[in-house]
C-alpha cells in the first residue's frame, strides 16, 4: 500500500495500540482529544502524523431530527453492553414509576441502533457514539455508564464530555440509582429546551 491509516478508538485497549515497530503508517487518527493526549505522550515521534477524527453520526440521524417532544419522561432506552449495577437498579425503579424502560445491548435486546429505534423513546441513557446519535436526532441523552458520567448532556457539560468521547470519564463519579432517577426527572425539561 502507498498510504496506510491507523485508527485508534481507545487509549487503554491493547488491540488499539499501533503495531510498532512492524509498520509505519502514513497517518494516525484517534477518536478524541483524550486519546490524542495519550497518543502524543506515548508515541511522540508520531506527533506530526496524528490527528483527531471524532466519532460522527451519519446524515440519516440528522435527517431524523425530532422537532417536538413531550415534556415528560414516558419511555427510556438504556443502551449499553456493560450497564453498571446502579443502572440495572434504575431500570426496576423507573418501571415502578410507570416509565417504560428497555435495555438494549448484550444483557437486553440485541439490535442495531437506528434513528427509528431512537424515535421510540423520550430519552436515552448511554455513552460513546450513541450519544452523538441522540444529539443528532434530538433525543435527550443522559451520558452515564460504567465509568460514571455527567448525566444530561447540556450546554454546560457538552465540551468536557466531547473531549472524552462521551465515555463518562469526564465525570468519573458513580451515583446511586435514586440519585440518577432524581436527575432524570428534574433535568428533563431543561435538556429538551437545549436540544
Amino acid at each position: 500500500a502507498k498510504v496506510g491509516v491507523f485508527s485508534s478508538l481507545s487509549h487503554f485497549e491493547p488491540i488499539e495500540t499501533p503495531p510498532l515497530p512492524l509498520l509505519l503508517f502514513s497517518r494516525y487518527v484517534v477518536h478524541s482529544e483524550e486519546n490524542l493526549s495519550y497518543f502524543e505522550a506515548y508515541y511522540p515521534h508520531f506527533k506530526d502524523r496524528v490527528g483527531v477524527f471524532p466519532n460522527a453520526a451519519p446524515r440519516k440521524f440528522f435527517d431524523a431530527y425530532r422537532e417536538t417532544l413531550k415534556k415528560e419522561v414516558k419511555s427510556i432506552a438504556v443502551i449499553s453492553n456493560h450497564p453498571p449495577s446502579e443502572i440495572i437498579e434504575l431500570i426496576s425503579a423507573l418501571k415502578k414509576e410507570g416509565v417504560e424502560v428497555e435495555l438494549i445491548g448484550i444483557q437486553g435486546k440485541s439490535l442495531r441502533v437506528t434513528p427509528s429505534v431512537l424515535s421510540n423513546y423520550s430519552a436515552v441513557i448511554t455513552i460513546g457514539k450513541t450519544v452523538q446519535y441522540c444529539l443528532a436526532t434530538g433525543v435527550p441523552v443522559f451520558c452515564y455508564d460504567h465509568f460514571g458520567g455527567p448525566g444530561w448532556v447540556t450546554l454546560q457539560s457538552f465540551e468536557s464530555a466531547f473531549v472524552k468521547n462521551f465515555s463518562g470519564r469526564c465525570t468519573p463519579s458513580r451515583r446511586t440509582s435514586d440519585c440518577i432517577a432524581l436527575e432524570i426527572f428534574s433535568g428533563f425539561a431543561a435538556v429538551i429546551n437545549q436540544r
